[in-house]
């Protein structure tokens, strides 16, 4: 579903997007089909060099530009005749299992990401890590964009059951038996299922003997109703987690494979085991009954997919002297705390124009704004911010650069080849702007970054108060 997600971003933004699989649920083939996807059915064995190398071809005849690599057979050999063929990869990994790595990006979207060593790894590629490149499809944006109330939990627990579309070892049918010995506390329940699922029928006979409405739902197109209805869930430890998070719903993880045990543990959860299963989930309802109870859920947004969808197009990037990468993306709302603990740094307010510092409520409203004549980009090494170049327009044709860098990367002589990469990508998409910058006669390191950038001082201007460079190194 992950790989869906991406699709649907990608697609939002004009492209077009094939999926190529060995094995493939019906359900899930249909729902491509709807959306109009492309399916290639692969007969090679998954993650073999002739798996590789037929993979290849199809993305050379579709003109494929990257390729999206999801699954824990997909090594290094497998990635480097991707790689090979002339065509980005970007590989989605959980653990760090797959690696070392043969490819142009990783993208770990788990909140244990940052304690993965990916350091085997090609020069030049780049890491996505973190929630917010969690992969969320399109069905959920409307619905986030929502506000959520309090989830009222006076009437008892309204508790989603999601233990994956197949569910082989029928844990769900465990979990009802464990819930059908809890007297209270659960004022209904809601199973889903997927149409894989091959214990349909003892599911419904397992939810009918219970004490509490439980609904067994099969083949469910949106999840938005359910887990909007939802005020507590028990989930398998994979991608639902984001889409819990999302709507803030509350939830117990189980790690049913190995794979997952990392992920269940970043939630709180634990390993699934019949023997102590059933003292965990009493536990845990009992922890949600109580007023006392404090909940800790990640922020996650619906915009994770179009965050990767942007690093994946026209994304501008520079290496410093050492060759290590360095990205640059838009910035977006997730970044309001960030941008404005910089502006408010003493150095910054120093050096700006207007040395007041900025509020809390002026700088939201700011942001809330969407002025369309206002470009920030964020600046990133391994998906950890470094710094901010803004381009604000001020007559028709001239915008005003300005440049933030985080305190921790001050002194590093990267200001210049982040100013020169931000003004070659805005000059390139604002044909006929004039790009203007202008500094504090004191703020001597300011002035070398912009001239080592491509930028000129001004003959014209006579301004005491502040130097004028204006950028002469566009691409035309």
């Amino acid at each position: 579903m992950r790989c869906l997600a991406m699709a649907q971003a990608w697609k939002d933004r004009g492209g077009f997007a094939h999926f190529a699989c060995a094995e493939l649920p019906d359900t899930l083939r249909r729902r491509l089909a709807e959306e109009s996807f492309t399916v290639h059915s692969l007969t090679t064995q998954c993650g073999t060099t002739a798996d590789a190398e037929v993979t290849s071809r199809l993305a050379r005849e579709v003109g494929a530009e990257w390729i999206v690599v999801d699954g824990y057979c997909f090594n290094r050999a497998f990635q480097s005749v991707l790689h090979a063929s002339g065509r980005k990869v970007l590989v989605l990994d959980d653990n760090g299992e797959t690696g070392p790595w043969g490819c142009d990006a990783i993208l770990n979207q788990n909140t244990h990401a940052s304690t993965i060593d990916y350091g085997d790894r090609l020069d030049g590629c780049t890491l996505l890590r973190g929630s917010r490149y969690a992969l969320l499809r399109r069905e959920f944006q409307p619905a986030l964009r929502d506000h959520f109330p309090a989830r009222d939990q006076a009437d008892g627990l309204r508790l989603l059951i999601l233990m994956g579309g197949s569910d082989a070892e029928n844990i769900t049918c465990q979990l009802l038996s464990i819930l059908k010995k809890l007297q209270s506390g659960i004022h209904s329940a809601r199973v889903i299922c997927g149409g894989a699922n091959s214990h349909l029928a003892e599911l419904e006979t397992s939810a009918s003997a219970l004490g509490f409405p439980c609904e067994v739902i099969c083949n469910v197109s949106d999840m938005t109703p359910h887990f909007r209805w939802a005020n507590a869930a028990l989930t398998a430890a994979g991608s639902t987690c984001w889409e819990l998070c999302a709507f803030r719903v509350p939830f117990l993880p189980f790690a049913i494979v190995p794979n997952q045990n990392a992920i269940a543990r970043s939630f709180g959860g634990i390993p699934w085991e019949s023997e102590t299963a059933a003292a965990a989930v009493t536990d845990w309802i009992k922890k949600m009954k109580s007023s006392m109870f404090e909940i800790s859920i990640p922020d996650v947004d619906a915009k994770g997919a179009d965050r990767v969808c942007s690093f994946l197009q026209s994304v501008a990037s520079f290496s410093d002297v050492d060759g290590n990468r360095y990205d640059l993306r838009l910035a977006d709302e997730q970044d309001a705390e960030l941008l404005f603990e910089w502006a408010n740094d003493p150095t910054v307010r120093k050096q700006s124009f207007q040395t007041e510092s900025i509020t809390w409520q002026t700088h939201c409203t700011w942001m809330a704004s969407g002025d369309p004549g206002r470009t920030i980009y964020i600046c990133e090494r391994e998906s950890e911010p470094v710094g901010s170049v803004r381009f604000e327009s001020v007559s028709g044709n001239e915008a005003l650069a300005n440049i933030q860098m985080g305190a921790d990367w001050r002194g590093k002589r990267l200001a210049a080849p982040l100013i020169s990469a931000a003004s070659q990508m805005y000059s390139s998409q604002h044909a006929n702007c004039t790009i203007v910058a202008k500094i504090k006669p004191d703020n001597s390191a300011s002035s070398r970054a912009f001239e080592k950038a491509g930028y000129t001082i001004s003959k014209t201007t006579s301004d005491p108060l502040n130097l004028t460079y204006i950028y002469t190194d566009a691409i035309v």
